[in-house]
């Protein structure tokens, strides 16, 4: 009765009964496989998502793989994530909740979204958010490592 999704042989792709496949992206591989090393240890990833399809985002979590680069085993994304705002609303209360829940302060997350409407609400709080309209980039990734790098050294 769940969703229609499956594993497919590839880790990072599922696939619903139509075949249309839902896969994470390079940049977003890329991400997580930094995040997941130990030097990014002490750094949380959350997931904010207007969807009114929750059930079917979580299945995919579920089911999505991803190389944990701390341990070098597959595991399952839904284990590298800390904080989940999967429901329909603005994403600027999805970012309240995990601030609430982690107790980590606006100013120290950052977000990446293919919207612009996400990303001036979100940014009102002021997170630093970063616009990837194609989906997760290493570009968009490497400029946010920049950008706070930048950020240390003044």
């Amino acid at each position: 009765d769940g969703p229609p999704f499956k594993r497919t042989s590839q880790q990072h792709v599922v696939e619903d009964v139509r075949g249309n496949q839902v896969t994470l992206t390079k940049g977003s591989l890329h991400a997580l496989a930094q995040l997941t090393s130990p030097t990014w240890s002490q750094t949380k990833i959350g997931v904010a998502s207007r969807t009114y399809y929750p059930k079917f985002a979580d299945q995919c979590l579920k089911l999505l793989q991803v190389v944990d680069s701390g341990t070098g085993d597959t595991v399952l994304l839904e284990s590298v994530i800390d904080y989940f705002q999967i429901y329909p609303g603005d994403k600027k209360t999805h970012f309240a909740e995990m601030a609430s829940s982690s107790g980590i302060p606006f100013d120290r997350m950052v977000f990446f979204d293919n919207e612009k409407r996400n990303l001036a609400s979100v940014s009102s709080l002021g997170v630093h958010c970063f616009h990837t309209p194609h989906g997760m980039t290493i570009k968009a990734w490497n400029e946010m490592l920049d950008h706070f790098m930048l950020k240390r050294e003044r």
